[in-house]
């Protein structure tokens, strides 16, 4: 899977920089949300959509904290995460998830993601945005190393919906399992002002979840992973 991983690494990066996935730039077309940028952490990792990563990292001297408990069968357990941006598009965030959710011990993991700056290689052709990072770089539980591109596609005012957002990505984990472990991707939309409502393949099950900004500085959610279903919240602050 090393090899495989890197060479969709050349080729996405080959691609992109001679202008093949012309798209509209990546913008905060999501904070019509009135999210930061339509941005909240991934459920276990960094930030994203529900156990994927997006190509959206923390804005720099920003930070996203959030809780999920997620109902499994047979396992059901808490998980804590927090995101912290970084000057020079990097993203590094850790999470604990309890003994119920990993059905061992608890675990405390590390993530890390780098926003590629595609601009500078592409001549001002417009593409996807891209991010590279690790999930659990420690190997606690699975590390797994990802390559991932997001853009967004403008909506006519006539559109039901105010903004969507793709994204589309590849992932070799340590040990050899279906979630991030291959191909995954998804979208993100906003369904209504103060809505973002997102769904996934994780290269294993299909997860969807709405969230809802009920402050300034917060959201909550509720969604559904390959059958089970969760809740959280998600909160923003500068440090």
């Amino acid at each position: 899977m090393r090899t495989s991983f890197a060479a969709v690494t050349v080729i996405v990066v080959l691609a992109l920089s001679m202008g093949i996935c012309a798209a509209d730039p990546y913008l905060d077309l999501m904070g019509e949300a009135g999210m930061p940028g339509g941005m909240s952490n991934s459920w276990v990792g960094s930030t994203g959509l529900i156990m994927t990563p997006t190509a959206t990292v923390a804005k720099a001297a920003g930070a996203i904290v959030s809780y999920h408990y997620i109902d499994g069968d047979p396992n059901s357990g808490n998980v804590f995460n927090v995101n912290v941006g970084l000057p020079g598009g990097f993203e590094i965030g850790a999470a604990w998830l309890d003994d119920g959710y990993t059905a061992a011990d608890d675990e405390a993991i590390v993530n890390l993601k780098y926003s590629v700056p595609l601009g500078r290689f592409t001549g001002g052709l417009k593409a996807p945005a891209v991010a590279v990072g690790a999930w659990d770089i420690t190997n606690e539980v699975n590390r797994s190393y990802y390559i991932v591109l997001s853009t967004d596609l403008p909506t006519g005012k006539d559109s039901e919906f105010s903004a969507v957002r793709l994204s589309l990505g590849f992932a070799d984990s340590d040990v050899d399992t279906d979630r991030m472990d291959g191909i995954f991707g998804g979208v993100e939309l906003v369904p209504f002002r103060w809505g973002l409502l997102k769904a996934e393949y994780d290269g294993e099950d299909l997860n969807a979840s709405l969230a809802y900004q009920a402050s300034d500085w917060a959201s909550v959610e509720l969604g559904t992973l390959g059958g089970d279903w969760g809740i959280g919240l998600n909160a923003w602050t500068n440090w």
